[in-house]
C-alpha cells in the first residue's frame, strides 16, 4: 500500500533534518520533500506535535497516499511526556491540550516527544525516588505515552503516528526500544520504526546524520 509504511511497529515519516533516510521510508512510489511556498499552504496537513524538534519538519511537503501533504508544526517547547501525567499541573500540559484543540477530527498527527524526558526528566524522576531505576522510569514513561496517544486517537478519530526520540545519548536508544515494545499493546497508534537510521553509520547515538 502506498503511503506511510508501517508494521504494527512500522516504517514511516522521519525527521527530515535528522536524516534524509526518509526518502526511502515514506513512499513506495517515490517522495518529494521540498520547502512549501505560500501558494501551497492549502495542501492537506500532517500535523507534527512536539517539542522544538518538530521544527525540522515544519512546512515541508511530502507525498502520502498519492497526494502531496504539508507538515504543519504544533510546537510546545520544553514539553516532557512526564508533564502530561494525570497528577501534573505543569504549565506546559495546558499548552499541549491547547495545541490539540486546534487539530480537527480525522487528521493525520505525528507526535514527536521524549527527547526532553531522556535528556533530563527521567533521571530527575529517579533522583526524586519516583522510580527505582532508569529502566523502570523509561518503561513507565513509554507505557503512559502510548496509552495517552491511544486514547487521543480514539477520542479524536486521529490517525496517530509516533516519531522515535531524536538520538543524543544511550538513554534515547533504550527509550526507543521501550516505545517499540509498548506500541504492540496499542493498535490505535503506529510507531515509526527508524531510530537506528537516524544514527551514524557506526551506530553511535551521540550524533545524528
Amino acid at each position: 500500500e502506498e503511503g506511510m509504511r508501517t508494521r504494527k511497529v512500522g516504517k514511516g515519516i522521519g525527521d527530515i533534518e535528522h536524516a534524509l533516510h526518509i526518502e526511502k521510508l515514506l513512499s513506495i512510489d517515490g517522495i518529494c520533500l521540498k520547502d512549501v511556498h505560500d501558494s501551497q499552504i492549502s495542501l492537506p496537513p500532517i500535523y507534527v506535535v512536539g517539542d522544538s524538534h518538530c521544527l525540522s519538519l515544519a512546512w515541508r511537503k511530502v507525498r502520502y497516499h498519492g497526494k502531496e501533504h504539508v507538515f504543519v508544526p504544533r510546537m510546545i517547547p520544553g514539553l516532557q511526556i512526564n508533564h502530561l501525567r494525570p497528577d501534573s499541573s505543569h504549565r506546559l500540559k495546558s499548552g499541549f491540550y491547547s495545541v490539540l484543540a486546534g487539530i480537527p477530527p480525522g487528521a493525520n498527527v505525528i507526535f514527536l516527544l521524549g527527547w526532553e524526558d531522556c535528556h533530563k526528566g527521567v533521571a530527575l524522576a529517579v533522583r526524586r525516588a519516583l522510580h527505582l531505576s532508569m529502566n523502570a522510569a523509561l518503561t513507565h514513561t513509554a507505557s503512559f505515552y502510548m496509552s495517552l496517544l491511544s486514547e487521543l486517537a480514539a477520542s479524536k478519530k486521529w490517525n496517530v503516528f509516533v516519531h522515535p526520540p531524536p538520538p543524543c545519548r544511550i538513554v534515547c536508544r533504550v527509550f526507543d526500544r521501550m516505545l517499540r515494545g509498548a506500541a504492540f499493546e496499542y493498535p490505535e497508534v503506529q510507531y515509526l520504526d527508524f531510530y537506528v537510521d537516524m544514527c551514524r553509520p557506526d551506530g553511535d547515538t551521540m550524533d545524528v546524520l
